[in-house]
C-alpha cells in the first residue's frame, strides 16, 4: 500500500498549505470465537474543503479519529469476520468509524473556539479483508477497486 498527500498547482500559486490527508492501517479481526483471523486493511482519505479557513487540520483529525476507531474495534473483537451477517457487521464498523470522525472534527472546533465549518473535509474509509471489501464515504470522491479481469468499478 503506498499514499502520498500532494500540495496542488493553486495550494503552491497561493502559498497554502496542502488540505488532504490519509493513513492506513492493517488490522486483525476475530472469528465467532474470539480467536485471531485474517488481516484486513483499513485506509481513510480526506480533501480538506478549499473553502474552509482550517480544512488541513479537519481533514487529519477526521482521517486519524475514523482508523482509531475502525482498528479498535476490529482488534477488540466488535467486529467479527466470520458472524452470521458479515455485510452488516462490516457496515456497522464503517458507520462508527465515520461517526467518530464527525465527533472528533466537532470536539476540535470545539476546543480551537472555531466553527465545525472552519475543518470541513470530505472523508472516504475503506476496510477489505480476505473475502469482502466496503467504503463509506462523507462528501463528494469514490473508492474505486481494480477487479480480476483488469476492470476498474466503483466500491
Amino acid at each position: 500500500m503506498q499514499g502520498a498527500s500532494v500540495q496542488g498547482k493553486s495550494h503552491v500559486e497561493r502559498n497554502t498549505a496542502c488540505q488532504d490527508a490519509h493513513d492506513w492501517q492493517v488490522g486483525i479481526g476475530t472469528d465467532e470465537e474470539g480467536a485471531g483471523g485474517e488481516e484486513w486493511l483499513f485506509a481513510a482519505v480526506a480533501d480538506g474543503a478549499g473553502s474552509s479557513e482550517r480544512s488541513d487540520e479537519g481533514a487529519k483529525e477526521a482521517v486519524g479519529a475514523a482508523l482509531e476507531a475502525v482498528t479498535g474495534d476490529a482488534l477488540s473483537g466488535a467486529f467479527e469476520e466470520d458472524a452470521e451477517a458479515p455485510s452488516e457487521d462490516l457496515e456497522d464498523l464503517l458507520v462508527s468509524g465515520m461517526q467518530e470522525a464527525i465527533s472528533a472534527v466537532e470536539e476540535l472546533a470545539e476546543d480551537e473556539e472555531a466553527r465545525p465549518s472552519d475543518f470541513s473535509s470530505t472523508l472516504l474509509l475503506l476496510a477489505a479483508g480476505p473475502s469482502c471489501a466496503a467504503a463509506a464515504q462523507v462528501g463528494d470522491g469514490a473508492v474505486v477497486y481494480e477487479s480480476s479481469r483488469g476492470e476498474y468499478s466503483l466500491m
